[in-house]
């Protein structure tokens, strides 16, 4: 039985109503269907008998309220309870996976029923309280089986229904159906083919046997595919040095963890013979093997057919393909599992009876966790890419990146991600992924399209938007991951290290680029109050990224390598050289024993004292200088310093206070942080003289004559300026942005019997050597200036914030600290600072030649 509203209601209305109305992930204001017109008239009608008012009462009875997080109120009760001008229902169909931006044009699949309980919130924060939602309405998932895909005014409706036993047939069928298109359709995915085999490979066997058995592979060639997982704590049966030969004639599948027989169960499903299990293809005590095979990670993962990904599993012992599990009822304060419902597609007048499943759509809440304690949440590919035990893995990383192809096992469902896109067991349209989630997408189109991986084909623009992408895939993605043995820091990332070499050019000093060395070392820890100091044991030097145990953050939106101003080259650090000692001397993007880069660069010394500090001249502190710095041992964030002679020297001062400050975030400062003596070391200045050349923002001894763009070379925006510095006049060379970097600073006289400009070796030395640019330029290397433009200008004047000065810039420095544990003078690196002041500012800074460890 239907009440007169509900026999009114059908898909197909619904999606006439988007035509006139679409908001993406807003409801609409006025394009929805009207339903009763108070929510005692939908809970009177439920108690009459109407088989879809009951159903939507359920639902909203079943759902926490959204408003009372301590969950004592259903969706419902709040609703009844809250004070609104009305309390009707509304109904309006929608797509969960779209932006607030696309239009209805755009929208590949209408998944969800909307329910909206009284009037429409403002979507801001004024009378937000009259309002009975913060966010959502009350969302009913749409579902449909796969076998009959249902289509209305060309857009097809409701998710495919999902097959919960994850190893059934019509789940393998999915993925070798997902394996076959990519291979023999995607033209940006590589095509299939034998590939040389790794050093050893399990082989899964065939029938009637089914032995397993490892195999060496003494380089044959053939197919196979790979495995990522969680260890998540010792294995019992790992491949060791005394149990090869068995290993060579048969593995005990029994006493394998539950991923590795899941993972032999899905291989030969698929139709493959071999797969690459990490602890059973490396000798797991012998470090010599570990070294060798841990380098040839990037080929490993790139030659594999596919990998198989076990996303949700946090331990080899959980398994890939689960069992559903039985229905509970909610976790927190009993509330009931949500029912099922239908909903007709066509009208009643209409002789198409045909209808559709309704079920309360249950998000995924930040990190994972499931919506108010259900236990089986709404599955996506973003929960299980973001929030899953993979995304936490570090050496998950490039395994996601390097593989071509990957068979994602969440728990509900399966999904297939490869360089076009990604595929859902539920037919979710890309997987409810937007291009943002994806960082690493263009990082994969260059590591697996064909033909895209000679970067000589490669314009400087697309060059730069693949920087961009490491250097998000690095601090967003990468630092934060969680690593079991610390000391695999670079070693986890040395295969895409090893890919990007070729496209960067220069030279890899542990985990920093030589093309970009000044955006390379000023980062900071971004995951909050975290000491700077680099975590012991050792792994990296306090300059690379490598040596921080947290999520990190670049100071630099973009470099100034391949930006011509007479301001940049006054102020620019200038590396020398460097040396590292590799562990492996043949792997020089694995682990490192030590590593030290010398710089000359414009220096000040900054204390941080108390008031009663004795040895400043007060009469002669002169002014204050603005500052954004992460800082060292005690995680400050000093917001300005002081400039005073102390003992005659110009220094930056900072007070401590004397009573604790505390803010309503966790940032807090504490007088009782040591007074110490810091080294503030400029690393580059941005600018605002190009396209348009602003004299008075450089020291007086610096001055731009001319600067002109060449017709020919209009695209390409060759310009070329002459710079005075003390009276010899010198033409500043183009930067390219393959990694040119400067070889002199325009204010410093070259010194190169400077004892301290040690370098170890030759300059081609592997482990250390004078400072070079690498590659050649690329052809396509000149930097459009029409592409800054007076965005450049612009941005100049409101960079780090507001408050600056016509001709302010802000000036990147890093926050060194001498280590005296070291019989040579050597520094550490203990922070960064940005330091809003104009250029001339480091008019009197001194310049030294400094040993950074």
């Amino acid at each position: 039985m239907l009440c007169s509203f509900c026999e009114g209601l059908s898909i197909e209305h619904l999606v006439e109503l988007t035509a006139v109305e679409y908001r993406g992930g807003r409801f609409p204001d006025r394009a929805f269907y009207q339903h009763h017109a108070t929510i005692e008239d939908l809970v009177e009608s439920a108690d009459n008998g109407c088989d879809f008012c009951r159903f939507i009462v359920a639902c909203a009875e079943a759902m926490p309220s959204t408003r009372n997080f301590d969950e004592t109120h259903s969706f419902l009760a709040f609703c009844q309870e809250c004070e609104m001008r009305s309390t009707d229902v509304k109904i309006a169909i929608h797509a969960h996976h779209t932006n607030e931006d696309q239009t209805i044009e755009e929208v590949k699949l209408l998944d969800t029923l909307q329910i909206w309980f009284g009037p429409n919130p403002p979507y801001g924060y004024q009378e937000m309280e009259d309002y009975c939602h913060l966010e959502w309405p009350l969302d009913l998932t749409i579902s449909v089986p796969r076998e009959r895909p249902l289509t209305v005014s060309n857009h097809r409706i409701g998710r495919n229904q999902l097959d919960p036993v994850l190893d059934s047939d019509i789940n393998f069928d999915v993925a070798r159906s997902w394996f076959a298109t990519c291979c023999n359709e995607h033209s940006s995915c590589p095509p299939r083919s034998i590939k040389k085999l790794p050093t050893r490979l399990v082989d899964v066997g065939e029938a009637p046997s089914w032995n397993v058995r490892l195999m060496q592979c003494q380089g044959q060639w053939g197919e196979y595919v790979a495995l990522s997982h969680c260890w998540g704590g010792p294995i019992k049966l790992t491949l060791k040095l005394d149990n090869i030969s068995e290993f060579l004639s048969s593995i005990p599948v029994s006493d394998l963890p539950a991923n590795f027989r899941d993972a032999i169960t899905i291989t030969r499903k698929m139709g493959m013979r071999y797969i690459w299990i990490d602890s059973l293809c490396i000798i797991q005590d012998s470090d010599e093997d570990w070294a060798v095979e841990s380098a040839r990670m990037t080929d490993l993962y790139l030659n594999a057919a596919f990998t198989i990904c076990a996303a949700r599993s946090n331990a080899s012992d959980c398994g890939i393909l689960n069992q559903p599990r039985p229905a509970q009822k909610g976790i927190i304060k009993n509330f009931p599992i949500p029912p099922q419902g239908h909903i007709r597609v066509f009208p009643r007048s209409n002789p198409d009876a045909t209808t559709v499943a309704l079920r309360v759509y249950r998000p995924v809440m930040g990190h994972g966790e499931t919506y108010h304690g259900w236990d089986a949440e709404d599955e996506t590919m973003r929960g299980v890419e973001f929030w899953g035990a993979l995304s936490k893995r570090a050496w998950g990383l490039q395994e996601k990146i390097l593989s071509p192809r990957r068979l994602v096992y969440g728990r509900q469902q399966i999904y297939w991600i490869c360089v076009e896109g990604c595929q859902s067991s539920d037919g979710l349209p890309d997987c409810f992924l937007t291009a943002t989630d994806l960082e690493y997408q263009p990082l994969m189109r260059h590591f697996h399209t064909p033909g895209l991986q000679d970067p000589a084909i490669l314009s400087a623009r697309e060059i730069r938007k693949i920087q961009e992408n490491y250097y998000d895939m690095v601090s967003i993605i990468y630092t934060a991951r969680k690593l079991t043995y610390p000391s695999d820091k670079l070693p986890a990332f040395a295969g895409l290290a090893r890919k990007f070499h070729p496209l960067f050019g220069g030279t890899y000093l542990a985990g920093v680029w030589s093309h970009d060395i000044h955006r390379g070392i000023t980062w900071y820890n971004a995951d909050g109050p975290w000491p700077h100091t680099p975590a012991r044991p050792y792994r990296a030097p306090s300059w690379s990224w490598a040596c921080a145990d947290t999520g990190i953050s670049f100071m630099f939106e973009c470099s100034n390598a391949d930006r011509v101003c007479p301001c940049i080259e006054y102020s620019r650090l200038e590396p020398i050289g460097y040396d590292v000692d590799y562990c492996d001397k043949s792997n020089p993007y694995g682990q490192i024993k030590s590593a030290s880069l010398s710089v000359r660069g414009r220096t000040r010394i900054l204390y941080r004292f108390r008031p009663s500090f004795s040895r400043i001249h007060e009469e002669e502190a002169s002014k204050t200088v603005s500052v954004m710095s992460w800082f060292d041992d005690n995680n400050m964030m000093p917001a300005k310093f002081e400039i005073a002679y102390v003992e005659g020297r110009k220094s930056l001062i900072w007070s401590l206070p004397e009573e604790p400050v505390a803010e309503e975030s966790d940032w807090r400062v504490y007088p009782s942080a040591p007074e110490k003596e810091f080294t503030i070391l400029v690393v580059e200045a941005s600018h605002g003289c190009l396209p348009r050349s602003h004299t008075e923002v450089l020291p007086d001894n610096v001055s731009v004559t001319s600067a002109s763009m060449s017709s020919e070379e209009e695209n390409e925006a060759a310009t070329v300026t002459s710079v005075s510095t003390e009276g010899n006049m010198e033409t500043l060379r183009r930067f390219s942005t393959s990694g040119t970097i400067s070889s002199s600073m325009n204010s410093l006289e070259s010194d190169s019997t400077n004892p301290e400009s040690w370098v170890d070796g030759d300059t081609d030395s592997q482990n250390g050597g004078f400072w070079t640019d690498g590659e050649e330029e690329l052809a396509d290397s000149g930097l459009d200036f029409l592409e800054h433009g007076d965005e450049d200008v612009a941005g100049s004047q409101t960079d780090g914030g507001g408050g600056q000065e016509e001709n302010e810039v802000r000036i990147e420095c890093l926050i060194l600290e001498r280590d005296l544990d070291r019989d040579d003078i050597a520094y550490v690196k203990v922070g960064v600072v940005s330091i809003f002041e104009p250029l001339r500012f480091l008019e009197d800074w001194e310049v030294n030649t400094l040993t950074l460890i």
